[in-house]
């Protein structure tokens, strides 16, 4: 009878590599949020006053329409930077060993709201940067 290979060495890498790729991830939404969400206030503002020029006559309906666009680029690139860093968390959380119940409780949380509240720290420990989510954005 063939002796089946110790996979203890594989599984040990895989969660090691895991974690390391979350926690880099992590990093990088905790750096990309915030210019991330000034591009989406940007947008904001630049389609309101483009709709004013256009309402006095100094725009075209094809810029409101672009602005438009820019806005919903902005909405979307925001909330898959959201998606992103609450993912890496819960993955991080996950390979560490140290997900539960009220750790899933409170991303659901963050995930149903329809104004996204801020993430705070996490109970056992401080989740980077949390405070980057607490914008008011959709």
């Amino acid at each position: 009878m063939a002796t089946q290979p110790n996979r203890a060495p594989l599984v040990l890498w895989t969660l090691i590599l895991v974690a390391a790729v979350a926690n880099l991830n992590l990093s990088v939404a905790n750096v990309a949020l915030p210019s991330i969400g000034e591009a989406f206030d940007s947008s904001q503002t630049a389609l309101e006053a483009t709709q004013a020029g256009y309402e006095v006559g100094t725009r075209t309906q094809v810029e409101v329409l672009s602005a438009r666009r820019a806005l919903v680029q902005a909405q979307t690139n925001y909330a898959n930077s959201r998606f992103d860093y609450i993912n890496s968390i819960v993955k991080l959380r996950l390979a560490a060993g140290t997900l539960d119940r009220q750790t899933l409780a409170e991303v659901n949380g963050w995930l149903s709201d329809s104004e996204p509240a801020a993430p705070q720290p996490l109970a056992s420990g401080a989740s980077p940067r949390s405070d980057l989510l607490s914008v008011n954005r959709p």
